[in-house]
């Protein structure tokens, strides 16, 4: 069985390597997995083409899907693919400018060319953004071409099926089929703390008035703080975080956080985040998320994955809500080792029932 997946991700970003490689090593359990990487840095490709049965699409058949030359393979896909996959992560909620308008043309043509075959399109472990008339047009257009949207929350699935759009159904986020490698006896000594700037003044204020009393309460605990990063761009604002409480003697891991590295979470007691794969990665790691939000687009991906898995008991606007958290640390402790193993069993199954029946 010969499967087609096309790489369309942020390439600085350990959150979308992690989901991209997590759906490509599990459909690769199905059959030779053909990875369309055109453009994406060689260290990026790398991790995601590491298995015996996971090949370089551009490679083996000297062109990309991605490339204006791919017009020309496009029919040799169709006719030797059985399956066709594209990153997981959000999909849609583009702008008008030119780049994004000629994508999302080209793509919806690709999308209706190879469905005319016999291959089967799937999106799995998604966001469908429809917010603008551009993604309501492409929606219209591509939906049919698909036997599947998995989507990575209950509430987007929900909003599909009230569109019309019957082949919505529900998968969790696919880095819960992450495997974590051993760290279950290692001692939980540290805070991870990792945030993006979401570019509003109340809200760093927020977060940082969230911090001046959570530092010393973890350090009176005993806990490590550590400010750390898994994006590139997340570097100036955790450096910044980290400058306002250096007096207090945390730490600041000045690189980013590489695919090799994802086990030093296993030391975490806590993450205090508000990056959607943070959290997740802290859940496989059993280090429970301590999540500070705001009514952002940006993060509400995380406050629908929070209300599937019924943890909004995480998300905190004060110091005293820590305090909280910490006194309730063992029964959350065992819940979110629950959610971990129930949502890596469920997506293991989604994913097996695509190829299946």
């Amino acid at each position: 069985m010969k499967i087609y997946f096309l790489v369309a991700t942020q390439h600085d970003n350990l959150g979308d390597l992690l989901i991209n490689k997590m759906l490509i090593d599990e459909i690769s359990k199905y059959g030779t997995v053909y990875v369309d990487a055109a453009g994406v840095p060689d260290s990026f490709k790398k991790e995601l083409i590491s298995k015996n049965n996971v090949k370089d699409f551009e490679l083996e058949y000297g062109g990309s899907l991605k490339r204006i030359t791919g017009y020309k393979l496009l029919s040799d896909v169709r006719s030797e693919f059985d399956f066709y996959f594209k990153s997981p992560g959000p999909s849609g909620g583009v702008g008008y400018d030119y780049k994004s308008i000629i994508r999302t043309v080209v793509l919806a043509y690709q999308f209706n060319y190879l469905s005319k075959g016999q291959m089967k399109l799937n999106l799995v472990g998604n966001d469908i953004i429809i917010k603008t008339k551009l993604d309501s047009w492409f929606q219209r257009n591509t939906n049919k071409c698909f036997e599947n949207y998995l989507v990575r929350s209950k509430q987007n699935r929900d909003e599909l099926l009230d569109l019309g759009y019957k082949n919505a159904r529900f998968i969790p986020d696919v880095a819960f089929l992450y495997d974590r490698k051993n760290g279950t006896n290692e001692k939980k000594e540290k805070v991870c703390i990792s945030f993006r700037d979401l570019k509003s003044e109340k809200y760093k204020n927020k977060i940082i008035s969230i911090l001046t009393d959570a530092i010393p309460f973890y350090k009176e605990k005993g806990l490590i703080i550590e400010f750390c990063f898994q994006v590139e761009s997340d570097y100036e604002f955790n450096k910044f975080l980290y400058e306002k409480f250096k007096s207090e003697n945390v730490l600041f891991k000045a690189s980013c956080l590489k695919y090799n590295e994802i086990p030093y979470y296993n030391t975490a007691k806590y993450v205090l985040t508000n990056r959607l794969h943070v959290m997740i990665l802290g859940i496989v790691h059993q280090a429970i998320p301590v999540l500070v939000l705001n009514d952002d687009l940006k993060t509400s991906k995380i406050n629908r994955i929070i209300s599937d898995n019924k943890l909004d008991v995480l998300i905190v606007n004060t110091s005293e809500e820590i305090k909280g958290i910490d006194k309730n640390y063992s029964d959350i402790f065992l819940n979110i080792e629950q959610i971990h193993l129930k949502n890596n069993e469920l997506g293991v199954n989604k994913v097996k029932s695509l190829f299946i029946d």
